[in-house]
């Protein structure tokens, strides 16, 4: 699934069509590949994500976050006094 933004000048795609197979920017007439992104006419593609259905509610994925490595000043905000 594509993100709602043309890369060109963010353009809602939300307002396009769909042409050809392909949904087509409004505002520009640049076209999009379903569902992968990618443009037949530009480098610019669209950042795409996976999605799930489970009945009636659709889950986007996300990229995993990499785990927290606390740095000097997390220590410090953890062992500093409160009031200081």
């Amino acid at each position: 699934m594509p993100d709602n933004k043309c890369p060109h000048q963010a353009f809602p795609l939300g307002e396009g069509l769909i042409e050809k197979g392909l949904l087509r920017c409004p505002w520009h007439g640049w076209d999009f590949c379903q569902p992968g992104g990618d443009s037949p006419d530009y480098d610019d593609g669209l950042e795409t994500f996976e999605l799930k259905i489970e009945g009636d509610t659709i889950y986007r994925g996300l990229e995993e976050v990499a785990p927290h490595e606390d740095k000097v000043t997390d220590v410090m905000a953890i062992t500093m006094p409160s009031g200081v």
